[in-house]
């Protein structure tokens, strides 16, 4: 039997990687759609694939502890989708303020009325993706942009992982 601490840690530990591993998965499956299609798609397909896939395998992680799964992958399609098709109308600080509010706001729609003090979520996306900004300017000062993107969205997972776990701390066990 693991401490509670353990688990809570293994939890955080899984989200940070699965929400890393939708990212790289997700940009993977970009790069072979724009050798298909001859180049890069639209902004929003862009989002919205990587959107799918950071989704799909957080939902791995959220699949024990939260219902209404289907709705957690619509809300992170959309806010990816629209966050980055953002972009187009006002660069990349407006479309990642975007997809932090969509996130924020969709994905405590899903948590709400199923973990404790959801509504801090929306607090946890924003903060998050705001360092994400700061990291990515640091970053793209010091090295490939890739790497400052990566580094920031670490952030984001452990950011939001931290949230997630005091949150489901709170909750009552299903």
């Amino acid at each position: 039997h693991m401490s509670a601490r353990r688990v809570e840690w293994m939890l955080w530990l899984q989200w940070v990687g699965a929400s890393l591993a939708g990212l790289v998965l997700g940009v993977s499956l970009l790069l072979g759609l724009s050798q298909v299609i001859g180049g890069p798609p639209h902004k929003g397909i862009m989002g919205a694939v990587v959107g799918a896939t950071v989704g799909a395998l957080q939902l791995l992680v959220l699949r024990r502890r939260v219902s209404r799964l289907p709705a957690w992958m619509a809300a992170s399609i959309i806010a990816w989708g629209i966050g980055a098709a953002m972009e187009l109308v006002g660069g990349f600080a407006l479309s990642i303020a975007v997809l932090a509010v969509l996130a924020g706001v969709l994905q405590w729609l899903v948590l709400r009325g199923q973990v404790s003090r959801s509504s801090w979520w929306l607090l946890a996306s924003i903060v998050a993706w705001s360092v994400f900004l700061g990291v990515v300017a640091v970053m793209s000062q010091l090295a490939h942009p890739a790497v400052g993107i990566g580094m920031g969205f670490a952030f984001v997972g452990g950011i939001t992982g931290v949230a997630l776990v005091w949150m489901l701390r709170q909750s009552p066990a299903p």
